[in-house]
């Protein structure tokens, strides 16, 4: 078991391991369904319909987006167009 001092430098180290490394300390931030289809241009229930969206993440009756396979998937989609 870890004292309270010692948690707080091994988090210390992991936040500048993170940082070092080009990673924001909170990662990949989940959005909902709402927050999801505003980024994307598109309506709530169309993205509860797409079951094999790249970025769905479903835990339970809990849907959310990765946002950084979001913005990936704007990317890929822009290179499609241009």
């Amino acid at each position: 078991m870890l004292s309270s001092e010692e948690r707080q430098a091994l988090l210390a180290q992991v936040v500048a391991l993170l940082f070092a490394l080009g990673a924001p300390a909170g990662g990949d931030r989940l959005l909902t369904v709402t927050e999801a289809a505003h980024k994307l241009g598109c309506a709530p229930h169309t993205l509860y319909k797409s079951k094999r969206h790249p970025a769905r993440v479903q835990n339970g009756r809990s849907v959310r987006f990765s946002e950084k396979a979001i913005e990936s998937f704007i990317r890929q989609r822009r290179g499609r167009a241009a």
